[in-house]
């Protein structure tokens, strides 16, 4: 790998922690940290499935079994990925068939991923970040990702690439559900699987930080304001946006007393598919609902929004 794509290193990324999921979240590009030195750092490449960061101006490849956490990142790298013929296949436990054949105990460790790749654009030095849910003992625990570096190589527009990685399985009874996610020099590029895991992973942390941070309002018992928590893009159709274009409008939004928005309703536009729009948008939101006298409270909050 080119030593100056290491240089691209991105800025510092703040961590999300959580639990739940509504609808459709937009998508949010992956940024992938790790503690080296007592320091976290951005992940900005690998070598030979290391993960690689810059520290100290100098790029470091970090040992195959470094602990790698998933946060929001700024924005995607350039081009998109086809990502076609996944295949999961268990790793026998034994090359002896007659011990497969008589130990029934005898259980795969390990499982191929396979996949074929196809980039619109050149991507050197392209990698991947395969991620899955570790099982958890407790239903109420904090989602764990197991996130797994691995090298694929330069990718050149157009031109199929095959990718076979090797994992750990930890479900004896059935294949986990991995997901490719691929990056270019540290930042994420936009691919056909990024939506299978990671989405609802982001929600899920930005949940369970949410329910945290009421806790933590109720707990002082002094009032506070409604806030908003998570602000996510809109996503208003077109047909809507051309309607009103240049037009700032107030949104009515209501609020759960667990930060979740009831309904959104544009103050003083009577129009169905505006409405539609905005209940949609504001779905994804999360806030911060108000304490009055040591209670949290249902409450409304007007947003101005320019179409």
């Amino acid at each position: 790998m080119n030593s100056l794509r290491y240089l691209i290193a991105l800025p510092f990324l703040a961590l999300a922690t959580g639990a739940q999921t509504p609808p459709q979240l937009p998508d949010r590009p992956a940024a992938a940290i790790t503690n080296y030195k007592d320091t976290w750092l951005p992940v900005v490449g690998t070598v030979n499935s290391a993960a690689v960061v810059v520290f100290s101006g100098s790029p470091v490849t970090l040992g195959l079994n470094t602990g790698i956490m998933l946060s929001v990142g700024d924005h995607y790298a350039d081009g998109f990925v086809t990502v076609k013929d996944v295949s999961l296949n268990d790793v026998p436990a034994s090359t002896d068939l007659e011990a497969a054949a008589t130990t029934s105990t005898l259980k795969a460790t390990t499982e191929t991923l396979q996949a074929n790749l196809t980039s619109d654009v050149d991507i050197p030095d392209a990698y991947a970040l395969l991620i899955t849910y570790v099982p958890s003992k407790t239903p109420d625990a904090a989602p764990k990702l197991a996130v797994v570096p691995h090298t694929i190589g330069d990718l050149k527009a157009g031109v199929q690439k095959h990718l076979l990685a090797v994992l750990p399985k930890f479900d004896e009874d059935e294949n986990t559900a991995w997901s490719i996610l691929v990056f270019d020099a540290g930042r994420q590029v936009r691919s056909t699987t990024m939506g299978e895991i990671l989405p609802g992973y982001f929600d899920r942390i930005d949940a369970a930080s949410l329910k945290k941070r009421i806790a933590e309002r109720a707990d002082k018992r002094v009032d506070a304001p409604i806030a908003i928590f998570r602000q996510m893009p809109l996503g208003i159709p077109d047909a809507v946006k051309a309607k009103y274009h240049g037009t700032t409008m107030k949104v009515e939004v209501r609020v759960s007393a667990e930060g979740h928005v009831v309904s959104a309703k544009p103050v003083g536009i009577a129009d169905t598919d505006l409405w539609e729009a905005l209940n949609k948008g504001f779905s994804t939101w999360l806030f911060l609902p108000p304490v009055k006298d040591g209670v949290l409270t249902p409450a409304s909050a007007i947003i101005p929004v320019k179409l």
